[in-house]
């Protein structure tokens, strides 16, 4: 009898921690689950998160919320809060390709802007296909055609902050990048964007300092736009130089130096690739961008052709030497008309590292016959004979009008008589 009760005993001991583990884990499961929604919950009325953006560059917008995982994502544009037309933004692909082409693509929840405009500022909002929208941009694309571009070698100083009666107007500086080359001199750039503080501001348009936005953005009121026209966004660049391998004390690190000094002698053989090489064939005489694989905003980029460095000091667009070939401010290297001399081998260097080649082949632009039944050649005859018809008309006015300035001169009584 006392073996029983000590058997119930211990079953019952034995039932309640298989009761309490269970307990435990659904809260764990719970817990987690309350986190997960937690990460995922959107704002009730969408928040339009200011950012900014140079002309040039590739943006990225990720979709920062949506109620769970299985809901598939839309991205819709609006030119302002208040424009009555929204565009949705169809999938487009993904730019494989090394030459650029403007465009907007959406990308899993992400949304993807190739070589952005000023043009391409706006409202970006993630939602579903059923008008619900879970999370907002308000993107300021600002010109750098025209920016203040200064060098620190020079001593140049940056532009001062603008202080009037109801806002502030300064630059905003991202870190320095990284050098853009090693082993070899390379450049380091800062690029600052230009930003309002007021207290004016329409507070759904905030960033997480309050009553600060980009000086595009539609938070700030339209009676203020016109104190902010003379505000530009600033490029600095200075001169660097890094090595490529740093030599780490010991055996190993011996190893890898030596490793890497062997691994520099491919640079030497002609025939050899200095990266993985990607063919372009281009028509002579049209305009040509090339982009770096892989280069987001903020990272440091540079371009060479063979031995040649493209350095930004030199090929920055503006600078003396940036007439046909140029870089831009979102690091891609330009050509506004190519010639056969431009044929070769060019690589990308990406956060210091040399990142790929593209070998440039030039042909001449393909002679097309055309046809009388061609609608373009339709269209020229049809102006021709307008034209000639015109012409024609207005020959016959003149010649008639000639004509009887003639007759009246030396026969007035004919034209007294045609008078009558």
């Amino acid at each position: 009898m006392h073996s029983c009760m000590e058997f119930t005993k211990l079953v019952s001991i034995l039932m309640f921690f298989i009761c309490w583990q269970i307990t435990t884990v659904n809260a764990n499961v719970l817990s987690e689950k309350e986190q997960t929604n937690e990460k995922l919950l959107c704002p009730s009325i969408p928040i339009y998160e200011s950012v900014a953006y140079a002309t040039d560059m590739t943006i990225e917008l990720p979709c920062k919320c949506r109620p769970d995982t299985k809901t598939h994502v839309y991205w819709f544009y609006k030119k302002s809060v208040n424009s009555v037309k929204t565009q949705m933004l169809k999938p487009d692909g993904t730019q494989k390709s090394l030459h650029v082409e403007s465009k907007i693509v959406t990308k899993m929840y992400n949304v993807i802007i190739h070589k952005a405009r000023v043009k391409d500022s706006g409202i970006y909002i993630c939602g579903n296909g059923d008008g619900a929208f879970f999370w907002g941009y308000d993107l300021d694309v600002q010109d750098t055609s025209n920016a203040y571009v200064a060098f620190q070698e020079h001593h140049q100083d940056p532009q001062p902050d603008l202080k009037t009666e109801h806002l502030t107007a300064f630059t905003a500086f991202w870190n320095w990048e990284k050098c853009d080359r090693c082993d070899v001199p390379g450049e380091q750039r800062k690029i600052g964007f230009c930003y309002v503080s007021s207290a004016h501001l329409e507070p759904r348009h905030m960033l997480s300092q309050s009553s600060v936005v980009p000086c595009g953005s539609h938070a700030i009121p339209d009676n203020l736009r016109k104190e902010l026209s003379d505000r530009r966004p600033e490029i600095f660049i200075r001169s660097c130089q890094t090595p490529c391998h740093t030599r780490v004390p010991g055996l190993k690190g011996t190893t890898q130096y030596w490793l890497h000094k062997i691994s520099k002698i491919k640079n030497y053989i002609p025939f050899l690739s200095k990266a993985p090489t990607e063919k372009h064939t281009h028509t002579v005489g049209s305009r040509l961008t090339l982009a770096c694989p892989g280069a987001k905003p903020g990272d440091a980029v540079a371009w060479d052709k063979s031995d040649k460095q493209f350095y930004k000091s030199d090929y920055l667009t503006g600078q003396k030497e940036a007439t046909r070939i140029f870089i831009d401010h979102g690091n891609n290297l330009n050509f506004r008309y190519v010639r056969y001399s431009d044929q070769g081998t060019y690589y990308c260097w990406l956060q210091g590292k040399l990142k790929a080649g593209i070998k440039l082949t030039l042909q001449a632009d393909p002679t097309e016959k055309r046809k009388f039944t061609d609608s373009d050649s339709i269209l020229a005859l049809r102006i021709i004979g307008v034209s000639f018809a015109i012409f024609f008309l207005i020959f016959a006015i003149v010649y008639c009008l000639k004509c009887s300035a003639y007759n009246c001169r030396y026969s007035p009584s004919a034209c007294i008589a045609d008078m009558v």
